[in-house]
């Protein structure tokens, strides 16, 4: 669990010990005031009620505060299950969606130009609302490292990216998020395919070093023509206006909060360099 989420599940604790420490440190000093101006009526009587009115003021401020961050919690919590509970049913219908435009695709229907559009429209929606999941869970989701074969989650996508041909040079274990893995691959196969037009992706992979992997990703397409150091960094507008970098952008921070990096190379093509920690199988 992060500092972040740590903090933001303890705002109205946060709050009330606020709130008694400055009530706690305004009354010793009230009190210390008095005492000392003992002597002097007239200033003993300014003391009290200056200390009077700061107690006041600082009591209704505080319990203001109690009252809002308590609110706020509550609210956000109302927030986060309507939205889990909402993503879920739609994701749900979405994949069955896609179930059915995949048992259309088997049929003698799935040649028609028109069911492969709306097909096309289903897997993009489908990685749009999944990276949009991952995007609003990203900073409280706590990740499952795993030990994981890069044959098995390619086997699974190779099915789902029918229409290219991969080529990996050996299998590796890694040690990811299986879904997570998963998401990232199919961003940057999506990628290669909705920018550069490709239709075959080569994978390279080699020991980097003692417990770590180099997963060297290129396509056949034409890439991409914006600068490489923007991408996966930032969420930008591209000048197809095919999309907004979004999913680059989530592949690089799940790739960082599984302890790896990633690097985008400015050849011919989409070229992607991972490090992620494994062995080769």
């Amino acid at each position: 669990m992060s500092w972040r989420k740590a903090i933001s599940q303890k705002l109205t604790l946060l709050a009330i010990l606020w709130l008694f420490f400055t009530l706690s440190l305004v009354g010793w000093w009230w009190y210390h005031a008095l005492l000392t101006s003992a002597a002097d009526e007239r200033l003993q009587r300014m003391y009290f009620w200056e200390g009077a009115f700061l107690l006041l003021v600082l009591s209704i401020g505080g319990a203001g505060l109690v009252y809002l961050t308590h609110h706020h919690q509550e609210r956000h919590d109302r927030l986060k299950m309507f939205f889990s509970t909402f993503a879920h049913d739609l994701k749900t219908s979405i994949s069955r969606l896609r179930l059915q435009g995949e048992l259309l695709e088997e049929s003698g229907a799935g040649k028609d130009p028109k069911v492969q559009a709306i097909l096309k429209d289903i897997h993009k929606l489908d990685l749009q609302l999944e990276n949009s999941l991952w995007m609003s869970q990203l900073d409280s989701q706590s990740l499952l490292i795993q030990s994981t074969k890069l044959s098995e989650v390619m086997d699974y996508l190779r099915i789902e990216f029918s229409e290219m041909r991969f080529e990996m040079s050996r299998d590796a274990d890694l040690q990811v998020d299986r879904r997570a893995f998963a998401v990232i691959l199919r961003n940057l196969f999506n990628n290669s395919i909705l920018h550069g037009g490709a239709d075959r992706v080569g994978m390279k992979v080699s020991q980097a070093s003692s417990g770590t992997l180099e997963i060297v990703i290129a396509d056949n397409g034409r890439g991409l023509s914006i600068p490489m150091e923007k991408l996966g960094r930032q969420v930008l507008s591209l000048d197809s206006a095919k999309s907004n970098g979004l999913g680059l952008y989530l592949c690089r921070r799940l790739i960082s909060k599984m302890g790896g990096d990633l690097r985008f190379v400015n050849e011919a093509g989409f070229k992607v360099n991972l490090l992620l920690k494994g062995h080769l199988a």
